[in-house]
């Protein structure tokens, strides 16, 4: 299946000017003070950090910026509106349903922006014990794979899905993801049902976070008409 964001543990800052004004002392700090210690907070969890400035939306008395912290192909989005008026929001407010900060000045805006990046990063990619355990659970599992022990294999993929599960919910790429895997592994196993179950588990929820076209979901739906024809050719 096609790689996630997320899964290529890969963030895309994309900055979005919301009228035409003249905005290019803003993006000049951006780029010369911000992006770069943007870059080494992912670096410090392995995550490659892009950005990408994009055309104006042309939406007057709105926001002055509309940044998407984008992975997964699910944007966690942010604004940050110019109030010099002196009665600037500082704390975190919604407009038109965007988590939403006012700002006075250049270096403010910075600011702001380090701070939905870490709100962001401490959401999808936390710099906890979990992420490395997962990670070895994962790696161990590949290992056993390729030496043909499935059913430790299966262990370890199973221990892993439960820590994100519990972490992050069933709704997450690599829950998903490792749900299938456990899936894959039953069926390998001969556990038919057990196999199934799983996989359409893993189906289900995947459709709900990509979406049923999305290749991912697609993809999954393929392999689970694979094993039940599978299943059935057994059962004869």
């Amino acid at each position: 299946m096609a790689k996630s964001l997320i899964d290529q543990n890969e963030i895309r800052v994309i900055i979005t000017p919301t009228d035409s004004g003249d905005m290019q002392a803003e993006l000049d700090y951006l780029r010369e003070y911000v992006f770069p210690h943007l870059s080494h907070l992912g670096e410090e969890r392995d995550i490659i950090v892009n950005f990408l400035w994009t055309s104006p939306l042309f939406v007057q008395d709105v926001h002055k910026y509309q940044v998407n912290y984008q992975v997964a192909d699910n944007p966690h989005k942010y604004a940050f509106i110019l109030n010099t008026s002196g009665n600037a929001n500082k704390d975190r407010h919604f407009v038109d349903g965007v988590a939403t900060y006012d700002y006075e000045t250049k270096e403010e805006l910075g600011r702001l922006v380090e701070k939905g990046l870490r709100r962001t990063l401490d959401k999808l990619f936390p710099s906890t014990s979990v992420t490395d355990l997962v990670k070895n659970l994962r790696r161990v599992a590949r290992i056993y794979q390729e030496m043909g022990q499935l059913e430790d294999a299966l262990e370890m993929q199973t221990r892993a899905f439960k820590v994100l599960d519990k972490e992050f919910g069933e709704k997450h790429s690599d829950t998903i993801e490792t749900l299938y895997t456990c899936g894959w592994l039953n069926y390998k196993l001969g556990n038919f049902d057990q196999a199934l179950k799983l996989l359409r588990k893993s189906y289900e929820n995947a459709k709900d976070v990509y979406g049923d076209v999305d290749q991912r979901s697609t993809d999954q739906l393929g392999i689970i008409r694979m094993v039940e024809a599978s299943v059935k050719r057994q059962k004869k």
